[in-house]
């Protein structure tokens, strides 16, 4: 008896982590991923800088703040069109309009932001 419990808690528990293993396999084949480097002109990095994803259909919108590299990263982004806003105090805010996101690819947006108000 306790060996037929036992399986059955095998089957449903291998049932359980093959659904999972699927939704997230499904989620990531409809997504893509935005990364880049925000440097200055002189070719710093500039660390502290905003990002703004918004999704051009609904305006909704993720953020993100670029590491002490330079660098920032969306993963797991819904295909669609993006436009993408940087700015940081002490510099012009950059724009990028009507990025393409496509399934399971990452767009590689490197800026140099321009020193200004």
């Amino acid at each position: 008896m306790k060996r037929l419990s036992f399986l059955l808690a095998l089957v449903v528990c291998i049932g359980v982590s093959l659904t999972l293993g699927a939704t997230q396999a499904f989620a990531q084949g409809e997504s893509g991923s935005v990364t880049g480097t925000v440097t200055d002109p002189q070719g710093g990095t500039v660390a502290g800088a905003d990002v703004t994803l918004t999704y051009v259909a609904t305006k909704g919108q993720r953020t993100t703040t670029s590491n002490d590299a330079g660098r920032y990263h969306f993963a797991s982004v819904p295909v669609g069109t993006y436009d993408i806003t940087i700015s940081k105090s002490g510099f012009k805010v950059y724009r990028a309009a009507a990025q393409k996101i496509s399934v399971g690819t990452q767009l590689t947006l490197d800026v140099v932001l321009e020193v200004g108000a």
